[in-house]
Formats: structure tokens, C-alpha cells, sequence
């Protein structure tokens, strides 16, 4: 279990800070640069180590943070809505005394929170990326609603009994072991699976709240979108017009919407190549808008 941390600052490595009474697992790596510090805001039901590959292309260059929100992972307390994550990512990065402002990158659901987040604490945020966000605007199927608590707790079950490592051998997007392994725990504990299915249950709410809050106009917004969408065209008009929409709405000419062909919603995360670029582009991203910094970070 990582460290927990109280009243100290930890500087890099895996911590428990407390937040509001419960404690939230964070890992800080890198160090001190001329370029902002990253926060990472995870997908839904998503553990930090999702973030692994991302990570190990931003920390020579940068500090970054990563983090599993309430009731996620191996993180404590309750409450999925905008402004209670908001808050609590507000207060943890002051308990780590992470310089502001900073470059908020929230993948698929974690974008819905990362732009809320961006719009009602504009001072504390130097630059929006948005990889592959949930658009606030496209329809929830209540087949999802209806389904996923049995499902949930059906592979809680396996993940407790050990029969979810027997069918998690292969995986076709080659997912790194410490992620599955990391994601396998995870879905064994049942304060997981009801965070999860929290965050899901407010997934409409969640979208309202995003949607009601206005990016200010003078930040900049990256949008990288997955190329690779099969069988799921209405779902990928819906990505690509909401990526559009926001990017164009950014801080011009630093503000844009890049889509990486060939990769899929996982794997701009989880492949090493994919999350290469997604890396790279976050980088080139945080150059541009810092003045006196490259733009290229090779």
C-alpha cells in the first residue's frame, strides 16, 4: 500500500493524501520544470495506472500527477458529481502543494470533470486537454443503466474468486500487465464497484454540468480523438463535432483537434505507440503555451 501522507508534502511515488477526511491515492513523478505541471483526470472506474504509459513520456520533461478519484481504486470517500470531484481535486492539489496553474488532461468520462473543473477554477489552469472526452451531448443508453450493476457485481464476484485473472490472459490491444493487474484489483473491491456505478447512475447529470459551464475564452484547448471507431459511427459523430465545437472555442492559435488514425478509445492509453503520440502531443502542447519554452520537446 503506498505511503499515506498528512501534514508532509510528498514529491514524487505513490501517497495516500488525506482530502476532506478520507484519503485519495495519488502518484507525483517528475520533477520541478520551466513547463506546467500535468494533472490527470482518469476514465470512468479508471485506476492511475492507466496513466502509466503517459506518464513515462511526460516525466523527463515535466511534473505530473495522476489519481483515482473518490471511492476509486484504493481511494476513499463517496460522491460522482462535478462539484464534489472538483472540490476534492481542488484540495489535493493544494495538499501537495502543486504549483498552479496547471494543464488538466481528462480522458473519455475524466474529460467531463476536467472541463468542469477548468471552467468554474479558471485561475488554476493553465491549459485544457481533452483525449477522447465523453461529448456532453451524446444520448445515455438506459440499456447501460439497466445492465451494468449486474454486471458490475458479476465480475466483482470473479475478480474475488480469482476466475477474472483465468480469462484475462490475452488482450488484443496489449494492454501492459501493471495495468490489468492494477484494474483487476480494483474491480475485486466493492467500494470500487460502487463508485463506478455511482459515477455511471450521475453520467447524464454529469454531462448537464459540464455542458452548463463555459470555458473561458482565454483557454487553450487540446483535443485528441481516437481514430478508430468500428460499428459506432453516430457515436464517433458525436466525438469528433463535440471535439471540434471545444477546440474551436479555445484560445486561438493555441487551441486544436488532432485525431491519431488507427487508434482506438483505450488505446491512446494503453498502446504503446498511441500513448507515444498522445504523450507527445501534450508535450508540444504545454511548450506552445508557456512562454520562453520550445514549442517541440523532442
Amino acid at each position: 500500500m503506498p505511503n499515506q501522507s498528512q501534514s508532509t508534502t510528498p514529491i514524487s511515488g505513490d501517497h495516500h493524501i488525506a482530502v476532506d477526511g478520507s484519503l485519495m491515492h495519488v502518484r507525483i513523478g517528475g520533477g520541478p520544470a520551466d513547463l506546467p505541471t500535468v494533472v490527470l483526470e482518469a476514465g470512468g472506474g479508471s485506476t492511475l495506472e492507466t496513466w502509466d504509459l503517459i506518464t513515462q513520456r511526460l516525466a523527463p520533461h515535466l511534473r505530473v500527477l495522476s489519481y483515482e478519484r473518490a471511492g476509486v481504486g484504493t481511494s476513499e470517500g463517496h460522491g460522482a458529481s462535478c462539484a464534489e470531484a472538483a472540490g476534492r481535486l481542488s484540495t489535493l492539489l493544494d495538499a501537495a502543494q502543486i504549483k498552479k496553474p496547471v494543464i488538466l488532461a481528462g480522458h473519455s468520462l475524466g474529460g467531463l470533470y476536467a472541463r468542469y473543473f477548468a471552467a468554474t477554477r479558471s485561475r488554476d489552469i493553465a491549459g485544457l486537454v481533452l483525449i477522447d472526452s465523453t461529448p456532453d451531448d451524446q444520448p445515455v443508453p438506459r440499456a447501460l443503466l439497466w445492465l451494468l450493476p449486474p454486471l458490475s457485481w458479476g465480475v466483482y464476484l470473479a475478480a474475488r474468486s480469482g476466475l477474472l485473472r483465468l480469462f484475462a490472459g490475452s488482450n488484443a490491444e496489449d494492454v501492459p500487465q501493471a495495468m490489468r493487474t492494477a484494474q483487476r484489483k480494483a474491480k475485486s473491491r466493492a467500494s470500487h464497484v460502487r463508485a463506478v456505478l455511482a459515477e455511471i447512475r450521475g453520467l447524464r447529470q454529469t454531462q448537464q454540468d459540464a455542458a452548463a459551464q463555459v470555458l473561458p475564452k482565454t483557454l487553450p484547448v487540446l483535443c485528441i480523438s481516437a481514430g478508430k471507431r468500428p460499428r459506432a459511427k453516430l457515436a464517433a459523430a458525436f466525438m469528433r463535432n463535440s471535439h471540434d465545437r471545444l477546440a474551436a472555442a479555445g484560445l486561438q492559435p493555441w487551441s486544436r483537434h488532432h485525431c491519431i488514425a488507427g487508434a482506438t478509445h483505450a488505446s491512446l492509453l494503453t498502446h504503446v505507440k498511441d500513448a507515444e503520440t498522445v504523450g507527445k502531443l501534450i508535450l508540444e502542447f504545454a511548450g506552445r503555451i508557456s512562454p520562453g519554452v520550445p514549442a517541440t520537446v523532442e
